[in-house]
């Protein structure tokens, strides 16, 4: 018995420069042109653009010692949708966690050979990872299961895996034991590639523990999984190795395939494919009121040719006032970041990713074949102490943002009875909403994203028949929870830097012929970012960012509306509010479970922080500059640094000091900027594995 374990071991060591926040180290692995100054050894030396691969495995032969790249295997149904969007651009995201071809990173063969060829890739811009297989001996099936989870022995577990059952601030006591599961059909043909896409999800204190996690790859023999909800249907209908496996739109990945699901992950094989998702949901969700799904279906009609445009977004939220509609059903998305392509047509294909508040499962799955193992380090890992064998060769922390803290609102309920007693009575209620405290939000920095707009909505949820929704303000149907049978109805999306002014109103009234809906289920709030790329802008999208978090209600007699509007309602947590949560009980009780990683890593004793005892100022001045700036740095003892810029994709850019030697006291060091263009850049001051990282202006 044979089994594929791709078992991605985190463990990180804070490093103690300027932030608090997990750095970003500055590596890329783009094949055309790799950088990686953390570790030079394991720099990206394989080109998973290139049309075949030399594979070393045991199913390798003379004459057959090759694989087609996925972006160019023609004869493949799996993920021909893929190679004709070449959906791997290092351009629009992409980056390389790890690769087997049965070769060392020096190009020695493996001895012994590995079993089974494998790329685990990442893209940034969606948080979405991509595991592509390939069989590499012979088995008859058509069907494989990828599941991804925390080991059993890891000593802690982080949010990364959230999405799988739904959103939750990172204050929000914590659910450990979450999983993936997704299907994908096989192909029984030798060296053909399957794939799985996981959403990931932003945890900023990843690099103050250890965490360690498993992906497993079984082969299945047999299935019958039901879908319900917005997505009716045979998931897997197999027996006797063969049958269907996915539906043809999109790719589903769930918490557990056979039952347990809570919510339903769904990659869409391109943007046609989702408005026609969305078409299949609605009509699914409304059979009772074909008037309502035709009317958001009609709104919906520009939806593909944006999507498509290498301008997505750029000009605002504004420009496709439709956007909320179309994410209706949906409780995550992520869209966009994509290039136009250099030549030719300037359409952009797509293929977003989301999940499902609606997806019920039931079914089987039997005679399941396990196949191979492999272990890595997951991104953002501290492996200064450890062998390149388990390095990955993109190093960073994945998922874009999250919430530091659960949402507080206020809210005022009255309850008045009125009519003749001598006649009719009924009652009139009112439910008013209102902010009531700062959201503070972490934006993962390795994402190389900023926040151009940013929107939300309050999200209520309660009983409904004929669809009759919340009266008293602008109510939208979201869909219907399949888990409570409750429909969820939802806000405009208002500006953020104006939130704070926004009263969301019901009112009910129990009189003949008036509505009378009342909210009686869990309340979100529902945010539309609108992310623009930091780097390699020119020609690319703006990328579409849609999550929606329960939110905690104080119940108050009255509410006070603020006279004016305030940005500071939604603002990013600061390094000192991040290192203290991340050092708190409230993040690591059920995170934090065993062994050294109790204590987080920046806690412990550091008597190898030589840098930290001893750099006691650090200053650049002029700055902003046009021409230099001087570096001042004073140090309690001697020591030896490096010293050099970066830019902000991390790449170095100028050498000002190579193992120098420092005395006591002040030194200056002139950092000459002539020669580089306006922009941002950072001067790293390093000591081994420690390093401070000065901000420096380049203004002209």
């Amino acid at each position: 018995m044979r089994r594929v374990l791709l078992a991605i071991c985190l463990q990180v060591a804070m490093i103690p420069i300027a932030y608090s926040q997990c750095d970003t180290i500055g590596i890329f692995t783009n094949p055309a042109a790799p950088v990686n100054t953390q570790r030079p050894t394991m720099l990206n030396n394989f080109n998973w653009l290139a049309q075949k691969y030399l594979i070393n495995t045991t199913g390798a032969s003379p004459g057959n010692d090759s694989i087609e790249s996925p972006i160019h295997q023609i004869d493949n149904d799996i993920i021909d949708h893929l190679r004709l969007s070449l959906d791997m651009q290092p351009q629009d995201g992409w980056e390389l966690l790890r690769r087997e071809m049965g070769y060392e990173q020096n190009g020695t063969p493996k001895n012994p050979k590995p079993e089974n060829p494998y790329i685990v890739m990442y893209n940034k811009y969606n948080s979405v990872m991509r595991i592509f297989y390939a069989r590499s001996s012979s088995a008859a099936f058509t069907a494989a299961r990828v599941t991804l989870n925390f080991s059993s022995g890891s000593p802690s577990q982080t949010s990364l895996l959230d999405l799988s059952e739904g959103l939750k601030a990172l204050d929000t006591t914590f659910i450990p034991h979450k999983s993936f599961q997704s299907p994908s059909a096989f192909d029984n043909r030798l060296h053909k590639w399957f794939y799985v896409d996981f959403p990931m999800q932003y945890d900023p204190c990843t690099c103050y523990y250890t965490s360690r996690l498993t992906i497993s790859v079984e082969l299945i023999n047999s299935a019958d999984v039901q879908l319900s909800g917005s997505a009716n249907g045979k998931l897997m209908a197999i027996a006797s190795n063969s049958g269907p496996v996915n539906q043809a739109d999109q790719t589903y990945s769930f918490a557990d395939l056979q039952g347990a699901a809570k919510k339903g992950i769904k990659t869409f094989k391109d943007i046609n494919k989702f408005k026609q998702g969305i078409d299949k949901a609605l009509d699914t969700m409304l059979k009772g009121s074909p008037s309502t799904a035709a009317s958001i279906k009609a709104g919906l009609t520009g939806l593909p040719a944006l999507f498509k445009s290498s301008n997505f977004l750029k000009a605002g939220l504004a420009a496709a006032p439709f956007i909320g509609a179309a994410v209706s059903l949906f409780d995550f998305f992520t869209g966009g970041g994509k290039k136009a392509p250099p030549v030719g047509p300037t359409d952009v294909a797509l293929t977003p990713t989301s999940i499902d508040m609606t997806i019920n499962l039931s079914g089987t799955i039997t005679s399941s074949y396990d196949y191979g193992s492999v272990i890595f380090w997951n991104p953002g890992s501290n492996t200064a102490s450890y062998s390149d064998v388990d390095y990955p060769y993109y190093n960073e922390i994945m998922g874009i943002f999250n919430l530091l803290e659960k949402p507080k609102f206020k809210m005022r309920f009255s309850r008045e009875r009125v009519g003749n007693p001598r006649d009719q009575t009924w009652f009139e209620t009112e439910h008013d909403y209102i902010l009531d405290d700062t959201i503070k939000y972490i934006l993962n920095p390795a994402a190389r994203l900023a926040i151009q707009e940013a929107k939300a909505a309050l999200i209520v949820s309660g009983d409904s028949s004929d669809l009759w929704g919340p009266a008293g303000g602008a109510w939208f149907m979201e869909g219907k929870d399949q888990k409570t049978g409750q429909w969820q109805y939802r806000s405009n999306y208002y500006d953020l830097d104006c939130f704070n002014r926004q009263v969301f109103s019901i009112r009910g009234s129990s009189a003949p012929n008036n509505i009378n809906w009342l909210p009686r289920g869990r309340t979100y709030i529902k945010f539309m970012l609108n992310l623009k790329r930091l780097v390699d802008t020119a020609g690319a999208q703006n990328v579409l960012f849609i999550a929606k978090y329960p939110i905690d209600i104080d119940n108050v007699t009255s509410i006070n509306i603020p006279g004016t509007c305030s940005s500071n309602f939604f603002l990013p947590a600061s390094n000192s509010e991040l290192n203290i949560f991340c050092n708190s009980n409230t993040y690591k009780t059920n995170r934090v479970t065993r062994g050294r990683s109790q204590e987080p890593i920046v806690n412990r004793p550091q008597p190898a922080n030589i840098l930290e005892a001893t750099l006691e100022r650090a200053i650049l001045a002029p700055n902003p500059t046009s021409s230099y700036s001087s570096l001042i740095i004073n140090t309690n003892k001697k020591i030896r640094l490096n010293i050099f810029v970066a830019d902000q994709m991390g790449r170095r850019v100028k050498e000002i000091a190579s193992n120098k030697y420092y005395p006591i006291g002040n030194s200056n060091e002139r950092v000459d900027v002539e020669n580089l263009p306006s922009g941002i850049y950072n001067v790293v001051i390093q000591n081994g594995n420690y390093r401070v990282v000065k901000k420096l202006v380049v203004q002209r």
